[in-house]
């Protein structure tokens, strides 16, 4: 039995079907349960006897984080702490959904594990504050940094291209990325693995974001045969106006979790064909 919070969330809908041709899942959303409430968790934990708790609930925008500072940790790092409090008492192995803000973003090599993690923001300081009280819980637990993921619904790309007025992309920024079911793969390996620690993951390669938006656009018309092309304004990192202090490279060393599972994580390129090709129609 696996235990899942944030049933609602992109992660969540592509993990939940590869999870259930295994074995048997409670999944649960805000509306459910709250992984704030101790006594929800462990009522929980008790009645479904479950062995594994994949935690999908997070907020995840770095804006919303900014101006939602208190909500921002109450999910992120309070609400993560009581969940491993709880599969500590369970003897249940906790996966939880970190992000890759957690580093500064100030040096341009693509960051490891063993890098400091120094987060500049909200979402970074509270994911990093979320992976702390996990570990000094005790409970055995895979700590996932990912980076923005996309999927089936709203995410950075939609919100990117669906913006009539022209997004305003930093220049010079690098990103990286994730598609869902990359994402859901890599906590399915996880699970089968029986693995342990912190681990970078992202679809291989960073890119800079005009790139990336660029073909965005040239599969977007592709898959759609439509001439759709979003557009963008670049404006330079001093006169980018946001509530969240930007991360101006956010690309990400994988070798540890390619390594650890035994897999090739596929390109950003690969990954956002294959998004396209089957999602475009929701953009």
């Amino acid at each position: 039995m696996i235990i899942l919070s944030g049933s609602d969330s992109l992660l969540a809908q592509s993990i939940l079907p590869l999870l259930r041709e295994k074995t048997k899942v409670f999944a649960f959303d805000r509306t459910r349960g709250s992984i704030n409430d101790p006594n929800f968790l462990s009522k929980l934990a008790e009645e479904t006897k479950a062995s594994i708790f994949i935690n999908c609930e997070e907020m995840n925008n770095d804006e919303e984080c900014a101006y939602k500072r208190e909500e921002a940790y109450s999910i992120n790092s309070f609400a993560a702490g009581e969940i491993a409090k709880v599969c500590n008492n369970f003897n249940i192995k906790l996966i939880h959904i970190s992000s890759s803000f957690v580093y500064s973003g100030k040096e341009n090599i693509p960051y490891s594990e063993a890098d400091n993690a120094d987060p500049q923001n909200v979402l970074g300081d509270s994911k990093l504050f979320g992976e702390k009280k996990i570990i000094e819980s005790g409970c055995d637990h895979v700590i996932l940094r990912f980076p923005q993921i996309y999927g089936k619904g709203n995410s950075f790309i939609t919100d990117v291209l669906r913006d009539s007025t022209g997004s305003r992309l930093i220049q010079g920024q690098i990103i990286s990325s994730l598609y869902s079911k990359d994402a859901a793969s890599i906590i399915d390996s996880a699970i089968e693995k029986n693995i342990s620690g912190t681990y970078n993951a992202s679809n291989s390669g960073g890119s800079d974001i005009f790139e990336f938006f660029n073909y965005c656009n040239k599969l977007l018309e592709k898959y759609s045969g439509k001439n759709i092309i979003a557009k963008f304004t670049s404006v330079d990192y001093t006169d980018f106006l946001s509530a969240s202090e930007p991360i101006l490279y956010n690309d990400l060393n994988i070798s540890k979790i390619e390594t650890t599972l035994g897999i090739k994580l596929r390109s950003w390129q690969e990954a956002l064909e294959e998004y396209m090709k089957d999602y475009h129609q929701f953009i």
